[in-house]
């Protein structure tokens, strides 16, 4: 209990102080987290942390999302990330990890490079192995909150590509 506390008490910090920094810096209008909160919890599945506005990424983004850490422990890479509706990012691929997607909270998808984009929703999650190209995000009428799991280790990295096509994008349901 008391490390779940400690967890907790890092994301609300992180939150207050990351979220006026991330305003000033941002390219996108992001909306007060307070605010985010309440569209989530209409949406199906559980509410984890919204976090701050993800503007460190934000230019691998079509629009808002928000990064909150869940895991402390720097061997653990976890992180819950919002999406805004219709908000996805770019293609990509992660080197020297697999990641796992884990929906908990709306409605999203993901594709993998040479297949047709599969729904996420709470409950379900994929792994992408590693060195795939993929993107994921949010359906479009949706927010989306999805957990992302990547081990340590060396030379792990995320190469970002280019934007998903309005064609693939117009396959969304």
């Amino acid at each position: 209990m008391k490390s779940k506390t400690i967890i907790l008490g890092i994301v609300l910090l992180s939150s207050l102080l990351g979220e006026a920094f991330a305003q000033e810096n941002s390219r996108y209008s992001y909306p007060p987290v307070a605010d985010v909160e309440k569209q989530v919890m209409k949406e199906k599945g559980t509410l984890f942390p919204v976090g701050i506005p993800n503007t460190a990424n934000e230019s691998y983004f079509s629009g808002v999302s928000f990064l909150a850490p869940i895991s402390s422990d720097k061997s653990v890479h976890i992180f819950n990330v919002t999406f805004a509706p219709g908000v996805i990012n770019n293609w990509h691929i992660h080197h020297n990890s697999c990641q796992v997607l884990m929906g908990v909270s709306g409605t999203g998808y993901y594709q993998i490079w040479g297949e047709e984009p599969k729904k996420i929703e709470p409950g379900q999650s994929v792994t992408i192995p590693e060195g795939t190209k993929h993107w994921h995000g949010a359906a479009p009428d949706h927010w989306f909150q999805h957990l992302a799991y990547m081990h340590s280790g060396e030379n792990i990295s995320t190469e970002w590509l280019e934007p998903v096509s309005q064609d693939e994008l117009n396959k969304l349901k």
